[in-house]
């Protein structure tokens, strides 16, 4: 196992939580829910240096916001029939592992 040091460089970038009012929830619970979604956005931008530094190659698509489960699947199902490597995807931000991969992607996708 080796282990390496990289600097990850903070940039400024908007984020953003998907929340609905329930009957019964208080503030606290709002309070939890939105500082665990922004926590997974942040833990997913490290991993995403992370991956990137190791190779990866990172696509932003170009919309914003959220993608239907249903659009979520018809992706999914394309990249598991056409992709040879892995991949990993949290909103509009798709990470690659095969740049041509990537590429692909892009040319089916964006």
């Amino acid at each position: 196992m080796n282990i390496e040091k990289i600097q990850i460089n903070a940039k400024p970038r908007k984020l953003k939580a998907k929340w609905t009012v329930t009957l019964g929830h208080g503030e606290t619970e709002i309070s939890e829910d939105l500082s665990r979604q922004i926590q997974e956005e942040i833990d997913w931008e490290i991993m995403c240096d992370m991956m990137r530094s190791m190779g990866w190659t990172v696509v932003k698509m170009p919309w914003d916001g959220y993608m239907t489960d249903s659009d979520a699947h018809v992706l999914k199902e394309w990249c598991t029939a056409n992709l040879q490597g892995n991949y990993n995807a949290r909103g509009n931000t798709w990470v690659f592992e095969k740049e041509k991969d990537a590429s692909m992607f892009i040319l089916r996708w964006v």
